[in-house]
């Protein structure tokens, strides 16, 4: 099994929250969510399927019940926020402050860097983009990278730009974002703020094809066997994060 090492200086080793496994940080309320659409009265055995006024049943799954979500929820790692940022305002720009005066933990990249690009959509102002100076150098075996990425369905209010690195190669990452907050406001230590993919860098070719009728209706038939979670018990994969 590959291992993904997060380095970080001496000093920080034990005042900063190290990164996990990203099903270690699954949102509270996901835990919390049925897996039925249906109330306890409507479905009592949580079957996810609930009778109607003739008998005949109705399936309801949530998205608690969907793989691909959960897989996106538990792959990966996720990095805490290492410091509280507290959030002002000034002509238009958002202003961060932190505790710890002696590093500089937030940053930024001028307007001319991104101008012309859609990310100036984004912009509330004309100030440039974020940036969060991480404290983790991050390496992976030879031969992978690591995408990084906002944890999507975590609240947030860093929005992180989006970006592969070759983190075999290449260590020390800092992450441009977006703020999503109120002008002022308080982002805490220990908010999930970027989640990592690590993967094999392979070489891919691609061809278009058209599917035989037959193969279409015996997937749908076999589908239709199931009141839901076919993907789940007929499909899905394992994916160890640890």
């Amino acid at each position: 099994m590959p291992t993904i090492e997060f380095k970080v200086i001496e000093e920080f080793k034990d005042s900063i929250l190290n990164p996990i496994p990203a099903n270690k940080a699954i949102p509270e309320w996901y835990k919390k969510m049925s897996k039925s659409v249906y109330s306890k009265e409507q479905d009592p055995k949580r079957f996810n399927v609930a009778m109607d006024s003739e008998g005949l049943g109705r399936g309801g799954h949530t998205i608690k019940e969907c793989p691909p979500i959960r897989d996106y929820l538990c792959s990966g790692y996720i990095i805490p926020l290492w410091t509280d940022l507290l959030v002002g305002k000034k002509d238009d720009t958002e202003i961060f402050s932190w505790p710890d005066g002696d590093y500089e933990w937030v940053k930024g990249h001028p307007f001319e860097q991104v101008k012309g690009s859609v990310l100036v959509e984004e912009m509330r102002g004309n100030s440039g983009i974020n940036k969060l100076n991480s404290p983790w150098y991050i390496k992976t075996p030879p031969g992978y990278s690591c995408l990084f990425f906002s944890p999507r369905y975590h609240k947030k209010k860093i929005d992180i730009l989006p970006g592969i690195v070759d983190t075999d190669v290449y260590h020390e990452i800092n992450f441009p974002f977006f703020y999503r907050g109120e002008d002022r406001d308080m982002i805490a230590r220990g908010e999930p703020v970027i989640q990592l993919l690590p993967f094999k860098r392979e070489n891919w070719d691609h061809k278009i094809t058209v599917m035989d009728p037959i193969e279409i209706k015996k997937s749908q038939l076999t589908l239709l066997t199931f009141w839901g979670g076919a993907y789940k018990k007929l499909f899905h994969k394992k994916k160890v994060f640890r």
